[in-house]
């Protein structure tokens, strides 16, 4: 994950112009986009339909800085649902980010969490936390985003005592393509679903457990035969994934690895009905602040230098502990006013959820909405 980070993180002065284009909802020509967010070896995809955004999982909480960037390169300012396709942490650990930094209409689950119930108990508080509806799905359910098109619930049909077995698997159709999701699910769940009356047969599918050879079976691989499929990992963080079994068992699609975007695989639909592949294009941004850690207090000082700036999203990044503090929306600052960012106890305006925020060798950075390092200091 300090591998993403590290792309971000590039010596800004004060005064900086960013120039780029901010990516607002998918193609034209294109219904829907989806982008699976490189968020390391974790897993976080977008899906933007129309005028809506959903995420399926949050990566995790050192990835939030990556995540936040691609989704303010596509202009998500509110995410109508929010899927978490089962409670490991390296799908769940964005949520605190995630709801502190966006609206979110309605969170949904997998009505199954074996391994993992202490993570279950903490997204049950934060969706309290955050007045957010939070909703078990079961195979046969299935949750509508427009007229005529829902995302199908396909899985979980059993209850496995591998919680990457218990996972939601979600299909979609728009565009003309059909579009299946698989959060971390090996071959015992795949196993279930060839033995049911879904047809499996989909155009895009995201690969499930980040590639490892212990999912995508050939059988599986040929029954769903999609044309394209996109693999969420690092294989340095995790040197089995991206397996060149699962490659052979995707023989038919054209396969593409997260890790070799910088920000994800962006997929739509062009007018001719063909899939597009790109990464994300930076988006524009211009903060004038400055950010000062005082670590006899533990706490950051930042520090707006001219105009009005308008803080909201942006992230204050502690790198030695991998911690962060999102500004809430309507976060701003004028000319010379400063905010600070600290510890739970620390009396700071903004507070993480951490006793602590600051080491003394800890660098410092803000970034933007769109993934602009815009202070740093350490």
């Amino acid at each position: 994950m300090r591998r993403i980070l590290a792309a971000f993180i590039v010596a800004v002065f004060a005064g900086l112009f960013i120039v780029g284009c901010v990516e607002d909802g998918p193609a034209v020509g294109s219904d829907v986009r989806i982008v699976v967010v490189n968020v390391g070896k974790a897993d976080s995809v977008l899906v933007q339909l129309r005028d809506k955004n959903y995420l399926i999982d949050t990566g995790t909480e050192d990835s939030v800085p990556a995540l936040f960037a691609a989704l303010g390169i596509c202009g998500v300012e509110h995410i109508d649902g929010l899927f978490l396709t089962h409670m490991h942490s390296d799908h769940v650990g964005g949520l605190q980010g995630v709801l502190s930094g966006y609206s979110v209409g309605t969170m949904y689950r997998a009505d199954i969490a074996y391994e993992s119930d202490k993570n279950l108990s903490e997204t049950q508080e934060l969706a309290a936390q955050y007045s957010v509806d939070y909703i078990p799905l079961w195979s046969g359910d299935s949750v509508e985003v427009a007229d005529g098109i829902s995302f199908e619930v396909l899985a979980p049909l059993s209850v496995s005592g591998n919680d990457n077995d218990n996972s939601l698997v979600l299909r979609l159709s728009a565009d003309g393509k059909t579009y299946m999701f698989t959060g971390d699910m090996q071959m015992d769940e795949e196993l279930t679903l060839l033995g049911s009356d879904y047809d499996l047969a989909a155009d895009f599918l995201k690969v499930g457990n980040h590639g490892n050879p212990d999912a995508t079976s050939n059988s599986f691989a040929n029954a769903v035969r999609p044309q394209l499929a996109v693999i969420s990992t690092d294989t340095e963080e995790d040197s089995d994934s991206a397996n060149i079994r699962v490659y052979n068992a995707l023989t038919y699609a054209d396969v593409y690895c997260t890790e070799d975007y910088e920000y994800g695989v962006s997929v739509t639909v062009s007018e001719a009905g063909e899939f597009v592949v790109s990464d994300l294009s930076p988006g524009a941004g211009y903060l004038d602040v400055s950010v000062e850690p005082d670590f006899d207090s533990g706490v950051v000082y930042v520090t707006n230098n001219s105009g009005t700036a308008d803080l909201s999203g942006c992230i204050v990044y502690e790198d030695s502990k991998d911690r962060y503090v999102v500004f809430p929306p309507g976060t701003t600052l004028k000319r010379g006013e400063s905010i600070t960012v600290g510890g739970r106890d620390s009396g700071a305006d903004i507070c993480s959820d951490k006793k602590n925020f600051l080491k003394d060798d800890s660098t410092v950075c803000l970034y933007d909405k769109y993934g602009n390092v815009c202070g740093q200091k350490g």
